[in-house]
C-alpha cells in the first residue's frame, strides 16, 4: 500500500501547485480575458478531484495485481464516462453552465472512489481466503 501513499502525496502537490499557479498556467496557453478567467475557474475546480484520482488510480493497480481487472474497468468507466458525462450534461444546462460543469470531474473521481474502496474491500477479502 505504499504506492498508494505515494500517489496521494504526488495528487496533494498537484492540487496545491494548480491552485497556486493557475493562472500562469491558463497564460501559457496564450489565452486572454474572460478566457483566462474561465481557465483559472476550471483547473480550480477539477484540480482537488486529484486526491480522488490518487486513490483510484493507485487501486487500480491494486486491482490488477490481484487479478481483479473487471473492478479496475469498471472504476475506469465510472470515472471517465458513466458519472462525468451525465453529470457535465445535467450541469451545462444551469444558469452558470461555464462554471458548473467543471464540478463533473471532482465528483466523478468522488463516486469511483467510493466504488473502489468498496471493490478493494471485496478483494481484499477474497485474498484472505486464498491465503
Amino acid at each position: 500500500m505504499s504506492e498508494t501513499w505515494d500517489t496521494l502525496i504526488i495528487m496533494v502537490a498537484g492540487i496545491i501547485g494548480f491552485q497556486i499557479f493557475a493562472v500562469p498556467i491558463s497564460k501559457m496557453f496564450g489565452l486572454e480575458g474572460s478566457t483566462v478567467d474561465l481557465c483559472v475557474k476550471a483547473i480550480r475546480i477539477i484540480s482537488p478531484g486529484f486526491i480522488f484520482a490518487g486513490i483510484n488510480i493507485a487501486l487500480q493497480g491494486v486491482f490488477q495485481a490481484l487479478e481483479c481487472g473487471m473492478s479496475s474497468l469498471v472504476v475506469s468507466l465510472l470515472r471517465l464516462l458513466i458519472v462525468v458525462l451525465p453529470l457535465a450534461r445535467i450541469f451545462s444546462r444551469l444558469t452558470n453552465a461555464a462554471t458548473m460543469i467543471w464540478f463533473a470531474f471532482p465528483i466523478a473521481e468522488l463516486a469511483a472512489a467510493v466504488m473502489a474502496v468498496i471493490f478493494m474491500v471485496k478483494a481484499a477479502k477474497k485474498v484472505n481466503r486464498m491465503i
